[in-house]
């Protein structure tokens, strides 16, 4: 998967940009190039590694290795995906709360299993 955000990116490239570029990019994809609800999703972003101070932050995750051996930062945050989920939250909660350690389980999960399969 290397990177959620290239995905989401060469999706919105084949299908068309976010008129104005007024929506977040989790919205858009899941409205316009999925065609489906906002409201079934949550919402979070892959990408590098996040710095040593970032990750401090409870919205950042490093994950040090996933299946492929590459490394992936998580930002649990969505600018409208997640309140409904989580209590009126933006991130997904680092506790029980709203089952948010189980969601980032499932998602950390989804993720190592996803690389596994990488070829590239």
């Amino acid at each position: 998967m290397g990177s959620g955000r290239s995905c989401q990116q060469h999706a919105v490239r084949r299908r068309g940009t976010n008129p104005g570029g007024t929506l977040p990019v989790d919205e858009y994809f899941c409205n316009f190039i999925l065609q489906a609800p906002a409201s079934w999703f949550i919402g979070f972003q892959i990408d590098v590694p996040y710095s040593r101070v970032e990750a401090r932050f409870d919205w950042f995750t490093n994950v040090d290795k996933l299946a492929d051996g590459q490394g992936v930062g998580i930002d649990w945050t969505s600018s409208n995906l997640n309140h409904g989920w989580f209590a009126g939250s933006r991130f997904i909660p680092n506790q029980n709360r709203c089952n948010g350690n189980a969601w980032r389980k499932v998602i950390v999960d989804g993720l190592n299993q996803a690389s596994a399969g990488a070829t590239c």
